[in-house]
Protein backbone atom coordinates (compact mmCIF):
# COMPACT_ATOMS: atom_id res chain seq x y z
CA UNK A 1 0.00 0.00 0.00
CA UNK A 2 2.76 2.75 1.15
CA UNK A 3 4.26 1.76 -2.20
CA UNK A 4 1.07 2.95 -4.44
CA UNK A 5 0.42 5.98 -2.19
CA UNK A 6 3.78 6.88 -3.24
CA UNK A 7 3.11 6.37 -6.80
CA UNK A 8 -0.15 8.11 -6.45
CA UNK A 9 1.23 11.35 -5.08
CA UNK A 10 3.72 11.28 -7.83
CA UNK A 11 1.24 10.59 -10.67
CA UNK A 12 -0.85 13.67 -8.75
CA UNK A 13 2.20 15.46 -9.02
CA UNK A 14 2.89 15.11 -12.17
CA UNK A 15 -0.57 15.70 -13.58
CA UNK A 16 -2.97 13.00 -12.78
CA UNK A 17 -3.86 9.45 -12.97
CA UNK A 18 -4.99 8.24 -16.32
CA UNK A 19 -8.00 6.11 -16.08
CA UNK A 20 -7.46 3.63 -19.70
CA UNK A 21 -8.04 -0.26 -19.27
CA UNK A 22 -5.39 -2.20 -20.50
CA UNK A 23 -6.63 -5.57 -22.39
CA UNK A 24 -4.25 -8.16 -22.91
CA UNK A 25 -3.80 -11.63 -25.05
CA UNK A 26 -2.80 -13.02 -21.96
CA UNK A 27 -5.52 -11.92 -19.53
CA UNK A 28 -9.44 -13.14 -19.84
CA UNK A 29 -11.58 -11.35 -17.95
CA UNK A 30 -15.00 -12.58 -16.39
CA UNK A 31 -17.40 -9.95 -16.13
CA UNK A 32 -20.89 -10.41 -13.30
CA UNK A 33 -23.80 -8.25 -14.23
CA UNK A 34 -26.82 -8.28 -12.32
CA UNK A 35 -30.02 -5.48 -12.44
CA UNK A 36 -33.12 -5.60 -10.16
CA UNK A 37 -35.98 -3.99 -10.26
CA UNK A 38 -39.29 -3.72 -8.13
CA UNK A 39 -41.74 -1.59 -8.46
CA UNK A 40 -45.67 -0.20 -7.36
CA UNK A 41 -47.99 0.54 -10.09
CA UNK A 42 -51.72 2.23 -9.53
CA UNK A 43 -54.22 2.44 -12.07
CA UNK A 44 -57.28 4.30 -12.68
CA UNK A 45 -59.94 4.19 -15.46
CA UNK A 46 -62.42 6.44 -16.59
CA UNK A 47 -65.16 6.38 -19.31
CA UNK A 48 -66.75 10.15 -19.98
CA UNK A 49 -65.06 10.95 -16.69
CA UNK A 50 -66.70 8.67 -14.44
CA UNK A 51 -64.59 6.10 -13.06
CA UNK A 52 -64.76 2.51 -14.41
CA UNK A 53 -66.20 0.24 -11.51
CA UNK A 54 -63.43 -2.27 -10.79
CA UNK A 55 -60.62 -0.59 -11.98
CA UNK A 56 -60.49 2.87 -9.99
CA UNK A 57 -57.74 2.58 -7.05
CA UNK A 58 -56.37 -0.55 -8.62
CA UNK A 59 -52.84 -1.50 -8.46
CA UNK A 60 -49.88 -3.86 -8.56
CA UNK A 61 -46.55 -4.71 -7.22
CA UNK A 62 -43.72 -6.45 -9.48
CA UNK A 63 -40.43 -7.42 -8.88
CA UNK A 64 -37.94 -8.39 -11.70
CA UNK A 65 -34.07 -9.76 -11.79
CA UNK A 66 -31.73 -10.57 -14.37
CA UNK A 67 -28.09 -11.96 -13.88
CA UNK A 68 -25.50 -12.15 -16.35
CA UNK A 69 -21.95 -13.54 -16.51
CA UNK A 70 -19.37 -13.63 -19.40
CA UNK A 71 -15.71 -14.52 -20.03
CA UNK A 72 -13.82 -12.78 -22.46
CA UNK A 73 -11.36 -13.82 -24.57
CA UNK A 74 -9.23 -11.32 -25.97
CA UNK A 75 -8.02 -12.72 -29.10
CA UNK A 76 -6.46 -9.71 -30.79
CA UNK A 77 -5.12 -6.86 -29.12
CA UNK A 78 -3.73 -3.99 -30.52
CA UNK A 79 -1.80 -0.74 -28.63
CA UNK A 80 -3.40 -2.50 -25.86
CA UNK A 81 -6.83 -2.42 -27.07
CA UNK A 82 -8.36 -5.60 -28.14
CA UNK A 83 -9.35 -6.36 -31.90
CA UNK A 84 -11.31 -9.91 -31.90
CA UNK A 85 -12.93 -10.95 -28.80
CA UNK A 86 -13.94 -14.78 -28.29
CA UNK A 87 -17.31 -14.33 -25.66
CA UNK A 88 -18.45 -16.96 -23.49
CA UNK A 89 -21.96 -16.74 -21.55
CA UNK A 90 -21.48 -19.03 -18.67
CA UNK A 91 -24.52 -17.94 -16.97
CA UNK A 92 -27.67 -16.21 -17.52
CA UNK A 93 -30.90 -15.98 -15.82
CA UNK A 94 -33.59 -14.18 -14.17
CA UNK A 95 -37.04 -13.71 -12.04
CA UNK A 96 -39.99 -11.96 -12.47
CA UNK A 97 -42.56 -12.07 -9.94
CA UNK A 98 -45.87 -9.92 -10.02
CA UNK A 99 -48.90 -9.32 -7.93
CA UNK A 100 -52.02 -7.90 -8.19
CA UNK A 101 -55.01 -8.38 -5.99
CA UNK A 102 -55.28 -11.69 -5.02
CA UNK A 103 -53.13 -13.17 -8.39
CA UNK A 104 -50.01 -13.89 -8.03
CA UNK A 105 -47.16 -15.41 -10.31
CA UNK A 106 -43.90 -16.04 -10.63
CA UNK A 107 -41.19 -17.34 -13.20
CA UNK A 108 -37.84 -18.04 -14.39
CA UNK A 109 -36.86 -16.20 -17.22
CA UNK A 110 -34.76 -18.34 -20.11
CA UNK A 111 -32.37 -17.34 -21.80
CA UNK A 112 -30.33 -18.51 -25.64
CA UNK A 113 -27.52 -17.46 -24.36
CA UNK A 114 -26.24 -19.24 -21.45
CA UNK A 115 -23.43 -21.32 -22.73
CA UNK A 116 -23.13 -19.39 -25.82
CA UNK A 117 -19.93 -18.51 -27.16
CA UNK A 118 -19.47 -15.80 -29.61
CA UNK A 119 -16.38 -14.13 -31.80
CA UNK A 120 -16.73 -10.20 -31.37
CA UNK A 121 -14.41 -8.44 -34.37
CA UNK A 122 -13.23 -5.05 -34.64
CA UNK A 123 -16.38 -3.87 -36.60
CA UNK A 124 -19.01 -4.91 -33.94
CA UNK A 125 -19.78 -8.43 -35.95
CA UNK A 126 -20.57 -11.28 -33.67
CA UNK A 127 -20.26 -14.62 -35.45
CA UNK A 128 -21.42 -18.03 -32.92
CA UNK A 129 -18.83 -20.75 -32.93
CA UNK A 130 -20.71 -22.36 -30.36
CA UNK A 131 -23.96 -23.36 -29.11
CA UNK A 132 -27.07 -21.87 -30.97
CA UNK A 133 -27.45 -18.41 -32.80
CA UNK A 134 -30.66 -17.14 -30.72
CA UNK A 135 -33.51 -15.92 -32.75
CA UNK A 136 -34.49 -12.49 -33.98
CA UNK A 137 -32.46 -9.96 -36.47
CA UNK A 138 -31.14 -7.90 -33.49
CA UNK A 139 -30.36 -10.63 -31.66
CA UNK A 140 -26.29 -10.40 -31.64
CA UNK A 141 -26.22 -6.27 -32.19
CA UNK A 142 -24.99 -4.26 -30.07
CA UNK A 143 -22.44 -6.51 -28.60
CA UNK A 144 -19.02 -4.11 -27.64
CA UNK A 145 -15.65 -5.62 -27.51
CA UNK A 146 -14.52 -3.53 -24.62
CA UNK A 147 -16.11 -3.67 -20.79
CA UNK A 148 -19.62 -1.48 -20.64
CA UNK A 149 -17.52 0.48 -17.91
CA UNK A 150 -15.43 1.80 -19.99
CA UNK A 151 -17.93 4.30 -21.52
CA UNK A 152 -17.79 6.06 -17.68
CA UNK A 153 -14.12 6.88 -17.99
CA UNK A 154 -12.63 10.28 -19.09
CA UNK A 155 -10.64 10.74 -22.01
CA UNK A 156 -8.25 13.11 -19.60
CA UNK A 157 -5.95 12.61 -16.63
CA UNK A 158 -7.94 13.25 -13.33
CA UNK A 159 -7.12 13.47 -9.80
CA UNK A 160 -8.81 13.85 -6.51
CA UNK A 161 -12.19 16.07 -6.74
CA UNK A 162 -11.53 16.29 -10.33
CA UNK A 163 -14.57 15.82 -12.19
CA UNK A 164 -16.29 14.95 -16.16
CA UNK A 165 -19.72 15.20 -17.34
CA UNK A 166 -21.29 11.81 -18.67
CA UNK A 167 -23.60 11.55 -21.84
CA UNK A 168 -26.92 9.60 -22.74
CA UNK A 169 -24.52 7.11 -25.61
CA UNK A 170 -22.07 6.66 -22.48
CA UNK A 171 -24.83 6.09 -19.61
CA UNK A 172 -26.37 3.31 -21.77
CA UNK A 173 -23.12 1.34 -22.42
CA UNK A 174 -22.46 1.13 -18.99
CA UNK A 175 -26.09 0.23 -17.80
CA UNK A 176 -25.60 -2.46 -20.02
CA UNK A 177 -29.17 -1.67 -22.06
CA UNK A 178 -28.32 -2.69 -25.84
CA UNK A 179 -28.42 -6.13 -24.55
CA UNK A 180 -29.53 -6.68 -21.48
CA UNK A 181 -33.14 -6.87 -22.22
CA UNK A 182 -32.10 -9.03 -25.68
CA UNK A 183 -30.55 -12.08 -22.90
CA UNK A 184 -34.17 -13.25 -21.57
CA UNK A 185 -36.24 -12.93 -24.74
CA UNK A 186 -40.16 -13.30 -23.73
CA UNK A 187 -41.88 -16.45 -25.04
CA UNK A 188 -42.70 -16.88 -28.57
CA UNK A 189 -46.35 -16.31 -29.55
CA UNK A 190 -48.33 -19.83 -30.44
CA UNK A 191 -48.86 -20.08 -33.43
CA UNK A 192 -52.38 -19.13 -34.94
CA UNK A 193 -53.60 -16.84 -32.74
CA UNK A 194 -52.20 -13.34 -30.71
CA UNK A 195 -52.49 -14.72 -27.31
CA UNK A 196 -53.30 -12.88 -24.52
CA UNK A 197 -50.89 -10.15 -23.72
CA UNK A 198 -49.53 -9.58 -27.48
CA UNK A 199 -51.06 -6.92 -27.86
CA UNK A 200 -49.14 -3.98 -29.45
CA UNK A 201 -46.18 -5.93 -29.97
CA UNK A 202 -45.28 -6.88 -26.12
CA UNK A 203 -48.41 -6.32 -24.49
CA UNK A 204 -47.78 -5.29 -20.79
CA UNK A 205 -44.73 -6.28 -19.75
CA UNK A 206 -43.78 -6.93 -23.26
CA UNK A 207 -39.69 -5.82 -24.47
CA UNK A 208 -41.73 -3.50 -26.84
CA UNK A 209 -43.79 -1.97 -24.03
CA UNK A 210 -41.15 -0.14 -22.31
CA UNK A 211 -41.86 -2.31 -18.88
CA UNK A 212 -39.83 -5.23 -19.21
CA UNK A 213 -38.62 -5.63 -16.25
CA UNK A 214 -35.47 -7.34 -18.11
CA UNK A 215 -33.58 -4.50 -17.72
CA UNK A 216 -34.02 -2.75 -21.04
CA UNK A 217 -36.20 -0.08 -20.08
CA UNK A 218 -33.67 2.54 -19.38
CA UNK A 219 -32.30 2.79 -23.04
CA UNK A 220 -34.90 5.40 -24.42
CA UNK A 221 -34.74 7.98 -21.21
CA UNK A 222 -33.04 11.04 -21.86
CA UNK A 223 -29.66 10.94 -19.30
CA UNK A 224 -27.25 13.11 -17.79
CA UNK A 225 -24.52 12.32 -15.46
CA UNK A 226 -21.37 13.82 -13.50
CA UNK A 227 -18.68 11.66 -11.90
CA UNK A 228 -16.23 12.78 -9.59
CA UNK A 229 -12.84 11.36 -8.35
CA UNK A 230 -13.13 10.82 -4.39
CA UNK A 231 -9.93 8.62 -3.51
CA UNK A 232 -6.75 7.47 -5.85
CA UNK A 233 -5.66 5.30 -2.86
CA UNK A 234 -8.46 3.60 -1.68
CA UNK A 235 -8.30 0.19 -0.61
CA UNK A 236 -11.42 -2.01 -1.58
CA UNK A 237 -11.45 -5.67 -0.63
CA UNK A 238 -8.07 -5.62 -0.74
CA UNK A 239 -7.34 -4.12 -3.90
CA UNK A 240 -6.06 -0.53 -3.91
CA UNK A 241 -8.40 1.85 -5.74
CA UNK A 242 -9.74 4.82 -7.74
CA UNK A 243 -12.65 5.67 -6.74
CA UNK A 244 -15.40 7.53 -8.56
CA UNK A 245 -18.52 8.60 -7.72
CA UNK A 246 -21.43 8.25 -9.91
CA UNK A 247 -24.69 10.75 -10.19
CA UNK A 248 -26.82 10.05 -13.14
CA UNK A 249 -30.50 11.39 -13.41
CA UNK A 250 -32.92 11.51 -16.48
CA UNK A 251 -36.36 13.00 -17.16
CA UNK A 252 -38.46 13.70 -20.16
CA UNK A 253 -41.65 12.55 -22.11
CA UNK A 254 -42.68 10.20 -24.88
CA UNK A 255 -44.69 9.19 -26.84
CA UNK A 256 -46.27 5.57 -26.45
CA UNK A 257 -46.87 2.95 -29.13
CA UNK A 258 -50.89 2.56 -29.85
CA UNK A 259 -52.51 -0.16 -27.95
CA UNK A 260 -54.12 -2.65 -30.39
CA UNK A 261 -55.74 -2.05 -33.29
CA UNK A 262 -59.24 -0.54 -33.62
CA UNK A 263 -62.28 -3.29 -34.48
CA UNK A 264 -66.07 -2.75 -35.60
CA UNK A 265 -67.18 -1.56 -31.89
CA UNK A 266 -63.89 -0.97 -30.32
CA UNK A 267 -62.44 2.79 -29.13
CA UNK A 268 -59.80 4.23 -32.77
CA UNK A 269 -56.25 4.84 -31.52
CA UNK A 270 -55.49 6.72 -28.67
CA UNK A 271 -55.55 10.24 -29.36
CA UNK A 272 -53.53 11.01 -26.00
CA UNK A 273 -51.00 8.67 -25.53
CA UNK A 274 -48.13 9.81 -23.39
CA UNK A 275 -45.51 8.49 -20.35
CA UNK A 276 -44.03 10.93 -18.20
CA UNK A 277 -40.67 9.89 -16.51
CA UNK A 278 -37.89 10.39 -14.16
CA UNK A 279 -34.55 8.26 -12.87
CA UNK A 280 -32.18 8.72 -10.13
CA UNK A 281 -28.65 6.54 -9.63
CA UNK A 282 -26.30 7.13 -7.57
CA UNK A 283 -23.47 4.98 -6.81
CA UNK A 284 -19.71 4.09 -7.20
CA UNK A 285 -16.80 3.03 -9.86
CA UNK A 286 -13.84 1.41 -8.28
CA UNK A 287 -10.66 1.59 -10.66
CA UNK A 288 -8.11 -1.24 -9.69
CA UNK A 289 -4.54 0.42 -9.77
CA UNK A 290 -2.98 -2.21 -10.02
CA UNK A 291 -4.53 -4.13 -13.67
CA UNK A 292 -5.21 -0.90 -14.74
CA UNK A 293 -8.85 -1.73 -15.29
CA UNK A 294 -12.37 -1.24 -13.60
CA UNK A 295 -12.94 -3.60 -10.49
CA UNK A 296 -16.78 -2.87 -9.89
CA UNK A 297 -19.71 -0.79 -10.53
CA UNK A 298 -22.81 -0.31 -7.85
CA UNK A 299 -25.48 2.06 -8.49
CA UNK A 300 -28.95 2.13 -6.23
CA UNK A 301 -31.89 4.67 -7.42
CA UNK A 302 -35.21 5.32 -8.23
CA UNK A 303 -37.77 5.86 -10.86
CA UNK A 304 -41.44 7.00 -11.70
CA UNK A 305 -43.06 6.92 -14.99
CA UNK A 306 -46.35 7.98 -15.49
CA UNK A 307 -48.56 6.70 -18.26
CA UNK A 308 -51.78 8.29 -20.17
CA UNK A 309 -53.57 6.73 -22.83
CA UNK A 310 -56.96 8.76 -23.48
CA UNK A 311 -59.24 7.42 -26.95
CA UNK A 312 -62.22 7.87 -28.41
CA UNK A 313 -65.12 6.65 -30.07
CA UNK A 314 -68.23 8.17 -31.55
CA UNK A 315 -69.12 10.27 -27.91
CA UNK A 316 -67.71 8.14 -25.72
CA UNK A 317 -63.86 8.79 -24.14
CA UNK A 318 -61.69 6.50 -22.27
CA UNK A 319 -59.27 7.49 -20.19
CA UNK A 320 -56.40 5.08 -18.44
CA UNK A 321 -53.54 6.39 -15.97
CA UNK A 322 -50.61 4.70 -14.44
CA UNK A 323 -48.31 5.40 -11.98
CA UNK A 324 -45.28 3.37 -11.47
CA UNK A 325 -42.71 3.70 -8.88
CA UNK A 326 -39.74 1.89 -9.32
CA UNK A 327 -36.43 0.78 -7.16
CA UNK A 328 -33.36 0.33 -9.09
CA UNK A 329 -29.77 -1.80 -8.13
CA UNK A 330 -27.17 -2.41 -10.77
CA UNK A 331 -24.01 -3.94 -10.45
CA UNK A 332 -21.02 -5.16 -12.36
CA UNK A 333 -17.67 -7.35 -11.16
CA UNK A 334 -14.70 -7.84 -13.46
CA UNK A 335 -12.30 -10.17 -12.36
CA UNK A 336 -9.54 -12.47 -14.02
CA UNK A 337 -11.11 -15.15 -15.69
CA UNK A 338 -9.95 -19.06 -14.86
CA UNK A 339 -7.51 -20.07 -17.66
CA UNK A 340 -9.17 -22.53 -19.97
CA UNK A 341 -8.82 -26.27 -19.60
CA UNK A 342 -6.24 -26.34 -22.06
CA UNK A 343 -3.84 -24.09 -21.02
CA UNK A 344 -3.76 -25.48 -17.33
CA UNK A 345 -3.63 -29.20 -18.83
CA UNK A 346 -0.45 -27.29 -21.07
CA UNK A 347 1.06 -26.33 -17.39
CA UNK A 348 0.59 -29.55 -15.76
Amino acid sequence: MRTFVLSAFVALFAGGIKLDTTYSTDKGLEVAIVFKQSSETTMSMERDGEPVEGMGGGGMSAEAQVSETYVDRFLEVADGKPRKVRRHWTDVSGTTSMSMGDNATERELESPFKGLVVEIDAEGEATVVEGTEPEGEDALKGHKLLLCLDALLPAKEVAVDDTWDLEKDAIVEALHQEVISKLTPPPARPEGGEGRGQRGGGGRGGMRGGRSGRGGNLRDVDWTGQAKVLSVDEEVDGVACTVVELKLEASGSRELPAMGRPRDGAFASPFENTQTYSYELEGKLHWDNKEQRPLKLELKGKGSVESVREMSREESTMRMESTEEMQLEYSVAVSEAKAEAKDEAKRD
